[in-house]
């Protein structure tokens, strides 16, 4: 991994060049970004990482070309939902500004009361 024997990455860290971690079981270890800090960009990650019970689980390194072409995935998706989601409040205006046609003017004509009958005959009789 680090293209280093045990003897001098365990001489590294007695004398402080290369620091450890612990985990919570108390187990040390060593970062893959500390051993690049200290013995370069030379260090290529392990192939594979030993889990509890002895299983295997391959490490995926993913180049800055597929990085590039996922971002631009998730960005052509992001970009594709708030054209929806545009779209979805621009008809929910629509909805809300939506006035009805105006009714053509109805002409009303007042309707006459049995009492504005009796007094208009009383007004002529007099």
């Amino acid at each position: 991994m680090a293209s280093k024997t045990r003897r001098t990455i365990y001489k590294h860290i007695n004398q402080g060049k290369l620091s450890t971690t612990r985990d919570t079981k108390g187990n040390r270890g060593i970062d893959l970004t500390e051993l690049i800090r200290v013995y370069g960009s030379d260090v290529k990650p392990p192939e594979s990482v030993e889990k509890e019970g002895g299983i295997h689980e391959e490490c995926t390194t993913v180049s800055s070309s597929e990085k590039m072409d996922l971002l631009l995935k998730k960005i052509e998706n992001l970009e594709s939902e708030v054209n929806r989601l545009n779209h979805t409040v621009e008809n929910l205006n629509n909805r809300l500004e939506y006035k009805p046609a105006a009714i053509d003017s109805v002409e009303l004509t007042p309707v006459k009361s049995k009492s504005s009958e009796i007094l208009a005959r009383l007004k002529s009789k007099l």
